[in-house]
C-alpha cells in the first residue's frame, strides 16, 4: 500500500521549487518594468517626425564629425548641426556614445545651451533631453 507521502510526490507537476518559481516571477516582473521603462523613456524622446525635412541619419563617423564642427565657435550653421545632432540621437543610442567619445563635445554643448542665443538655446535643450534619455552607460558618462 502506498503511502500518503508517495501518493503526493506521484502527483506533483514537475520538479518546480517554491525557489524556482518565486524566480521566475521576479524575472518576468523585472523584464517587465524594463520593457516599461524603455517604452516610457522612447515615448518622451524628441520625435524625427517634428523635424525638418532636410536632416537626414547620421552615420556615426558623420556624427563624429559634426560634434567636432559644433566644437568650433565660428559659423552659422551651429543651428543645422544641433538639429542632425538632436535627430541622430534619436535614431540611434550608439550616436550618443559616439558623440561623447569627441573631447569638449559635451562642454561646447553646454556652452551653447548656456549661451545667450534662445534659438540655440533650445535646440541644445533638445539635443541634451535625448542625451538623457540614452542608456545608463551614456548617463554615467556624462555625469563623470
Amino acid at each position: 500500500m502506498m503511502s500518503n507521502t508517495d501518493r503526493k510526490e506521484q502527483y506533483k507537476c514537475g520538479d518546480h521549487s517554491v525557489q524556482s518559481v518565486r524566480q521566475k516571477i521576479k524575472d518576468t516582473l523585472d523584464e517587465s518594468r524594463k520593457e516599461s521603462r524603455q517604452a516610457l523613456v522612447t515615448s518622451k524622446r524628441f520625435r524625427v517626425s517634428t523635424l525638418p525635412g532636410d536632416v537626414t541619419d547620421l552615420s556615426l563617423v558623420q556624427v563624429r564629425q559634426t560634434a567636432s564642427d559644433l566644437k568650433k565657435k565660428s559659423g552659422t550653421n551651429r543651428l543645422s548641426l544641433l538639429k542632425q545632432l538632436t535627430a541622430a540621437f534619436t535614431l540611434h543610442v550608439d550616436n550618443l556614445t559616439e558623440f561623447l567619445g569627441v573631447d569638449g563635445a559635451l562642454r561646447s554643448l553646454v556652452s551653447i545651451f548656456t549661451g545667450i542665443d534662445t534659438e540655440l538655446q533650445t535646440e541644445a535643450a533638445l539635443c541634451l533631453t535625448n542625451l538623457a534619455a540614452g542608456r545608463y552607460s551614456v548617463l554615467c558618462i556624462i555625469r563623470e
